[in-house]
């Protein structure tokens, strides 16, 4: 079965997804065992059809696990999208406040450059 770490850059969702894709294979594999084990022809082999039958609960409790798990890691996505989404925009405000700000203070420093200009030529008149 699949590795379902996280590889090669793909995503959780993206390896559970290819691990519950496998894992349907597999049952289709041991569906297909289990009507082969219980041809018409000749004395059913019981023990193999039980064994059969306990691998396919056994994939099928899987498969459910991994549903599971693939639904809670695109909620975990999903979360974090929004999270992403509310802290750029948050950060937002701040960025165009600090940018007034740096525009005020440069406004600020050409006006005190202003009124020191203003001041000595006040001083030369009179």
């Amino acid at each position: 079965m699949a590795n379902v770490g996280n590889t090669s850059g793909s995503t959780r969702f993206e390896e559970l997804c290819r691990e519950i894709t496998q894992l349907k294979d597999e049952i289709k594999n041991l569906v297909r065992e289990d009507g082969l084990l219980n041809h018409s022809i000749g004395r059913p082999d019981f023990g193999a059809i039980e064994k059969s039958k306990k691998k396919l609960t056994d994939k099928r409790m899987k498969l459910e696990e991994l549903e599971k798990r693939k639904e809670f890691a695109r909620n975990q996505f999903q979360f974090k999208c929004a999270e992403l989404v509310r802290n750029y925009e948050e950060s937002q405000p701040k960025k165009v406040l600090e940018e007034k700000k740096m525009d005020l203070e440069k406004y600020y420093e050409k006006l005190k450059e202003v009124m020191k200009k203003i001041v000595a030529f006040a001083a030369k008149i009179g």
